[in-house]
């Protein structure tokens, strides 16, 4: 893992204020190679915002988390598959476009409750949430579960920044896994990779995505597709419903997750709406547990204090002090051989992904 010196900070700190944005970025954008990691790479603090890598495997998978108790409603298991990435897409969201969240050390957690109200009035209180930085580079893991209606979710990802000159991908290599407990069932799916398209002002999500069940016969196939120079759609999505057992194309399902999307049976020629995007979230409120010296407000509070008061310079050498001491215990444990290992997360071999430990 390499940081910035002393004198590359203070450097750095003299840009930030006496540059524009278009310059500064021109100026980080020639220290870059093409398809390098920039996980690790120092920029311009103004560039970084009050809030670590955790804080983005976190948010989306809350918002209209109740979406999923209505599965336990539905006893057909292509209606299910359907009704999950109804939620999926549903946890898809913008992000800036210029931000470079600082990264999560090891074991920084959030964790804690929310509350969900349906469109019926329908009041949920007890949703959980914990989310831990497992291992280095940057491996999140997180649970969401509610455990009265058997639903629980669980994101599992490394993360790397990628520099393609015109963007930066977001890679997300690992797995989200969905159970049903009613249904002893259990749902994989691969989430797509998140482009920051800076030159031209937007974030987009593209690739492929496959979401599975453990009892259904069948898979979704969904592709996000990339916004042209000219003309297209943002948030493109192209869903291929297919039967495994006969292989052959059930529905297609097309439009974008940010607004509607319709689906056509191939067979009657039939199309409906499938996807409304919900113009509000059904969280209504979030609760976090801060008593946690690993809690990630704790990690970075001067940093982002320094944030807050407008001092980059103090707020760059804030975070060069967490990371420092970062380094320092990783060196100390791998002198005396000790092997750290996540507090709330263990390896759970079943389903192949780190799962909530006690919960």
């Amino acid at each position: 893992m390499e940081h910035e010196d002393k004198n590359t900070v203070l450097e750095e700190e003299e840009v930030d204020e006496k540059e524009s944005k278009v310059a500064l970025i021109y100026n980080t954008m020639k220290k870059f190679k093409y398809g390098s990691s920039i996980m690790y790479s120092p920029v311009p603090t103004v560039f970084i915002p009050p809030k670590s890598n955790i804080r983005y495997y976190i948010v989306g998978s809350l918002f209209n988390f109740d979406l999923l108790f209505k599965v336990n409603n539905i006893d057909n298991s292509l209606e299910r598959l359907l009704q999950v990435y109804r939620f999926l897409a549903s946890a898809l969201h913008s992000f800036p476009v210029l931000e470079k969240p600082l990264n999560s050390i090891l074991g920084e957690t959030r964790m804690g409750n929310f509350h969900t109200k349906d469109e019926n009035g329908m009041v949920e209180t007890e949703n959980y949430y914990c989310s831990e930085l497992v291992a280095l580079p940057q491996t999140m893991a997180t649970c969401v579960y509610n455990k009265k209606q058997g639903v629980k979710v669980l994101f599992n990802y490394e993360i790397d920044l990628l520099f393609l000159g015109t963007n930066v991908k977001v890679e997300n290599i690992g797995k989200t896994t969905i159970i049903l407990e009613k249904f002893n069932e259990v749902y994989e799916y691969n989430s797509p990779s998140l482009n920051s398209r800076f030159l031209r002002g937007f974030t987009e999500f593209s690739g492929d995505s496959i979401l599975s069940s453990s009892d259904s016969k069948y898979k979704m196939n969904i592709k996000y597709g990339e916004k042209p120079i000219l003309g297209g759609h943002y948030n493109k999505v192209d869903i291929e419903v297919i039967d495994i057992e006969k292989n052959e194309k059930k529905y297609n399902i097309t439009g974008t997750w940010s607004g509607e999307m319709v689906i056509k049976d191939l067979k009657t020629k039939e199309s409906k709406l499938f996807y409304k995007r919900l113009k509000e979230t059904t969280m209504i409120e979030r609760n976090e547990d801060t008593s946690l010296p690993t809690n990630s407000y704790n990690v970075w509070k001067e940093v982002f204090d320094a944030h807050h008061r407008g001092n980059s310079k103090q707020k760059r050498l804030e975070k060069l002090k967490v990371e420092k001491q970062q380094e320092k215990q990783l060196e100390e444990r791998k002198k005396n051989n000790i092997e750290w290992t996540p507090k709330h997360f263990y390896k759970n071999e079943t389903i192949g992904t780190w799962d909530l430990l006690n919960h």
